[in-house]
């Protein structure tokens, strides 16, 4: 189900797992991630944050997205293991929106890839737990770009 970032204060009174990521194209290393998620916690609601086009491109660069944000929040908002999505806006200077997230949603879990482990640091007063999906190989959008661009130039 589709949410505004405004709405998510009223999700706090449910158990929820927050996760994030750009989902620029779409890919089984992402159904991977929002299934573990939902088999650790089959009992909480999923909400998924698609990062806005403008956060994309100051992350990967002015060519991307491929998919707009409206595109790939429709993708996210089909798939079974995804309770709740939205847009993650972006902050003034192009930044992270986590903590402020974080904050509105009081989720119990944040789930993360584990070369985002990083992240843990910032969830330290927010009585937030982290979860390190477990999804095998990782897959990446922007390897798959890169294998479209070799194979057709």
């Amino acid at each position: 189900m589709l949410i505004k970032l405004k709405n998510l204060k009223q999700l706090q009174d449910d158990k929820t797992i927050f996760t994030s990521g750009a989902f620029d194209i779409l890919h089984v290393g992402h159904i991977a991630h929002f299934r573990y998620i939902k088999e650790c916690c089959p009992n909480h609601k999923l909400v998924v944050g698609v990062l806005s086009d403008k956060r994309i491109r100051v992350k990967k660069g002015a060519k991307r997205p491929i998919m707009s944000e409206s595109q790939r929040l429709a993708m996210i908002d089909a798939i079974k293991y995804v309770d709740y999505s939205f847009i993650v806006p972006t902050t003034k200077k192009g930044g992270d929106n986590t903590l402020r997230i974080v904050n509105l949603l009081k989720p119990e879990y944040v789930a993360v890839l584990p070369y985002w482990k990083k992240r843990e640091k910032k969830l330290i007063n927010t009585n937030t737990k982290l979860i390190i999906s477990k999804i095998g190989p990782r897959q990446s959008s922007t390897k798959i770009i890169e294998k479209i661009v070799k194979l057709f130039a």
